[in-house]
């Protein structure tokens, strides 16, 4: 685990000690130059983290942070999606979970997942 080192700090008897502390990553995201920006704090392992920490300079790193999740997300959420109105309906729905349910604990034993890997021939 990546770790800080603080300073030390006193006990009160005397004896003083340093913590080990895990370490965090504080990004703060804007959307547009216009729009007030937020931190946001995000944890990731210790491997990814330390990957980010040499690919990307201290400097950039809230671009391009952003500009991953300017890529991955959609531009606009729109609630009233005709598609994401039925997943949900269907979510929702206690007879058609029951049914989904049924079909699922007669598949989980049919077998299928024992058999061999299909091997082209050859």
């Amino acid at each position: 685990m990546l770790h800080e080192e603080t300073p030390a700090i006193e006990n009160g008897h005397g004896l003083s000690r340093s913590l080990r502390l895990p370490a965090m990553l504080w990004i703060s995201i804007a959307i547009e130059i216009a729009m007030p920006t937020e931190q946001l704090l995000v944890r990731l392992p210790d491997d990814l983290l330390r990957r980010f920490k040499r690919t990307v300079p201290a400097r950039s790193r809230s671009a391009f942070v952003r500009a991953l999740l300017e890529k991955a997300l959609p531009l606009k959420v729109d609630d009233n999606d005709p598609l994401y109105l039925a997943a949900l309906a269907a979510e929702q729905d206690t007879r058609l979970s029951g049914e989904m349910a049924e079909w699922e604990d007669a598949t989980i034993g049919d077998g299928l997942n024992d058999l061999p890997p299909f091997q082209a021939p050859g």
